[in-house]
């Protein structure tokens, strides 16, 4: 055998062997770690017009927890109120295109209890309320229960 033959080989493997290592990077000792990046889950209070909310492309809807209005069923969103914000994204995400461009308006939804509904609101964690609070004709605030005719 010459020793050409067996050279090349062991040079290739040498070169397969050594590559991964000169790529690795690797951080300096004192250096910070960084965090890994995660989904953000936290809802801020935001208060804003329908304008406001196409120029952040997103509309919060809280609808209470129910076997008929909103409900998940094996991970997906299911009920009355699920299949109507779905509509109206759609539409929203229509009616506007020109004004969107490609980013299109994402509607989701926050379940929530029906006497948190328009507190909810009230303090910007939701921007539309599906469903009607817990006793069709009193609005509770702040402790006292007022009586609509």
């Amino acid at each position: 055998m010459t020793a050409s033959r067996l050279l090349y080989p062991l040079i290739a493997a040498l070169a397969l062997y050594a590559a991964p290592l000169s790529w690795a990077q690797r951080p300096a000792a004192g250096a910070p770690k960084d965090k890994p990046r995660q989904l953000s889950l936290e809802n801020k209070p935001w208060k804003g017009d329908f304008d406001q909310m196409l120029e952040r492309r997103v509309i919060r809807v809280l609808a209470p927890y129910s076997r008929s209005l909103f409900f998940n069923d094996k991970g997906r969103e299911r009920g009355l109120a699920a299949e109507l914000v779905r509509d109206f994204e759609r539409y929203v995400n229509q009616k506007y295109a020109k004004q969107l461009g490609k980013r299109p308006v994402t509607v989701f939804i926050i379940a929530t209890t029906r006497d948190k509904l328009l507190t909810n609101l009230n303090e910007g964690l939701g921007d539309i309320s599906a469903g009607r609070p817990r006793s069709a004709g009193s609005i509770r605030t702040g402790g006292s229960t007022t009586w609509r005719s």
